[in-house]
């Protein structure tokens, strides 16, 4: 029996053979095997409307890996409104002989939060990237920005039973997203599918429909001026002077931090020449190279610039470990989200912070499988965990270096400009360095200092009490944190924003000890009664932004900007000529990376964001020109 929606009474696919329905009407119906086989430099991109079951994904994304070269990129945009379980996905997929990519799919769908509304960006392999916009169709495609799509699917329920999926408004924003030589199709034939087509600026082709169905509708854009406002009309206003994909164009990444070397991996595996150049004589020597790191969302009362960020961050960076053959430093744990001391006994509890935490659990929409009250004094965060930050920056060194001559590493190499090069684009990812630049000199960015130690994890666990020790091993987090990994428990971290100190502390420890010991008395009270005394720790200093929110976009030019701004508030803001900028990640370094690197190579590259376009406005460093413009009026 076909799968149907109960909602709309229709079904997903035909019960006769939903593959060969799907292959006909939107692989062949959009040239897909031909086009796969032509990509160039600039990844390929699918739009769709309606993911049902991902039966279409997971044909294009077969098509794409049997036809296109092995340099190509493929990037699919698919609206849902309303996500099935995943065991409804499995049970329609099991029959259709797909099993390799039905699996994946499933595993990366169960990951994820794809449920929640708003983007989801999920590695699903080395060469393909899913983006799940999970909302009413209006608004997600309304939030999308930066680039263009090559086909697109318009697969929605039949526009008798879903006509919210087959609005104008809807296609007004389908037009504004294509460009000419766009195509579109359709198992639709209705007159006003084809009229709404048209008038966006589709030329509209019927053509015999699958099986029993006697018509469908292709077509391919050729009208940009009837759709509007282009969509490479970015957050950031700005045209970049950017090189025809014939050519090979040439990064240079300054920062051998995981910033810089995630940005890296993405504008290589786009086709770009890269150097990377650090200052020290090792990459991933500065706050990177932390023996374990957390990645979990920082969850706000309400939804705001951050903990939207770092719920979308933390779900690509744990996708994109298996893809890029990284599983073994992914420690998909769950962290335990203290609210109070200890593991028991009647402290007292930190009640603004539960309040906090309440909120946004009703805010966000969090369900149960995201995060759950486990006791009176700790939350459960299942999908969020832990990785080992020195071990990422090695492997990924070692990502890098695979490319061959493509790629180039720059040691001990301190950078005195960073405009004003022949490379067709320089990105500063140099962390509390940015204060080293003159054109980068403008963001409120400090350097917070923050010291770790470690203990022996045979000894950590000799010190948890027995009712500990039946417990899971979760990395716990209050105003601290402990990760038992058990190559050696790390203890972290202090908040010295005030201190330039680059080695370690005695008295740092000493205080980090006492905190641990007070927060987790199951453990830290035992190690301060043992007299223990840490012998291996480490230094390293946080990027932090003035707002704790992110900068990562286009440079402003600074002077321009702010003279510009001072007459005219609602002016584009001048930016430097294919110079961008990262950082400002504080302690969400790890977590952010791979989602940050995807945005900052969409605007690099001029492809599809892939998060909400207002969020990448609210990561700009445009954000500060702005402030001090108004500020000085």
């Amino acid at each position: 029996m076909a799968l149907r929606s109960t909602l709309y009474d229709d079904i997903y696919f035909s019960p006769e053979d939903g593959v060969a329905e799907s292959e006909y009407v939107y692989i062949k119906g959009n040239h897909l095997p031909d086009r796969f086989r032509a990509i160039g430099r600039r990844p390929f991109v699918v739009g769709e409307l309606g993911f049902g079951a991902g039966l279409n994904f997971l044909l294009t994304v077969r098509a794409f890996l049997e036809n296109a070269p092995a340099h190509a990129q493929l990037q699919y945009f698919s609206v849902e409104k309303h996500p099935l379980a995943i065991a409804a996905i499995d049970d329609a997929l099991a029959p259709l002989q797909l099993a390799d990519l039905r699996k994946q799919l499933l595993k990366v769908l169960r990951a994820s939060s794809w449920t929640l509304p708003g983007f989801h960006t999920i590695f699903f392999h080395e060469r393909v990237r899913l983006t799940l916009l999970t909302g009413e169709a209006e608004e997600m495609l309304g939030s999308l920005a930066g680039g263009t799509v090559d086909a697109w699917f318009a697969d929605g329920f039949s526009p008798a039973k879903n006509p919210a999926m087959w609005t104008d408004e809807v296609f007004t924003h389908v037009g504004r997203l294509s460009r000419p030589g766009t195509t579109i199709s359709t198992f639709s034939s209705a007159g006003a599918v084809r009229r709404s087509m048209e008038q966006i600026g589709f030329r509209v082709e019927k053509v015999p429909g699958f099986g029993s169905k006697r018509e469908m509708v292709v077509g391919r854009f050729t009208d940009r001026s009837a759709s509007g406002e282009a969509a490479d009309g970015a957050p950031h206003s700005a045209t970049q002077s950017m090189p025809e994909p014939e050519e090979m164009p040439h990064a240079i990444v300054i920062g051998g931090g995981l910033a810089g070397l995630t940005t890296s991996l993405a504008l290589l595996r786009r086709g770009w020449s890269v150097e990377l150049r650090e200052k020290l004589a090792a990459t991933g020597s500065a706050s990177s190279g932390n023996p374990a790191g957390l990645f979990m969302p920082y969850l706000t009362a309400q939804p705001t610039t951050i903990s939207r960020f770092t719920l979308r961050a933390c779900e690509t960076l744990a996708s994109s470990f298996p893809v890029f053959g990284l599983s073994d430093l992914l420690h998909r744990t769950g962290i335990v989200r203290r609210i109070g001391a200890g593991v028991d006994g009647n402290t007292d509890i930190d009640t603004e912070l539960e309040e906090r935490i309440e909120k946004a659990r009703q805010a966000h929409g969090l369900p149960a499988s995201f995060m759950r009250r486990v006791d009176r004094k700790s939350y459960l965060m299942r999908k969020a965990g832990w990785t080992e930050p020195a071990a990422l920056c090695k492997s990924i060194i070692e990502l890098l270096l695979s490319h061959g001559d493509r790629f180039r590493l720059t040691l001990n190499e301190r950078c005195e400009y960073i405009s004003g090069t022949d490379a067709d684009a320089v990105i500063v990812a140099s962390g509390t360095g940015l204060a080293g630049f003159k054109e980068t000199a403008f963001l409120p960015i400090k350097a917070v200092r923050g010291q770790l130690f470690v203990c022996d994890a045979e000894k950590a666990e000799r010190y948890l009490s027995p009712a500990v020790k039946r417990l899971p091993r979760r990395p716990a987090v209050f105003e601290n944190y402990v990760i038992p990994d058990p190559k050696g428990w790390v203890f972290g971290a202090t908040f010295e924003p005030y201190s330039e100190n680059p080695e370690r502390d005695p008295a740092s420890d000493e205080r980090l000890l006492a905190q641990i010991a007070e927060q987790f008395p199951e453990i830290g009270v035992p190690m301060k009664e043992d007299g223990f005394m840490p012998v291996h720790g480490r230094v390293g200093f946080r990027s932090q932004a003035k707002d704790y929110v992110p900068v990562i976009g286009p440079l402003p030019d600074y002077e321009k900007a702010l003279s510009l701004l001072k007459s005219d508030m609602a002016a584009t803001v001048p930016v430097h000529d294919r110079v961008f900028v990262q950082g400002g990640f504080g302690s969400r370094g790890v977590m952010s990376s791979m989602l940050a690197a995807e945005i900052l190579a969409a605007h690099i590259n001029q492809e599809m964001y892939p998060v909400e376009s207002d969020l990448v406005e609210e990561l700009l460093p445009h954000r500060f020109v702005r402030r001090d413009a108004r500020s000085q009026k």
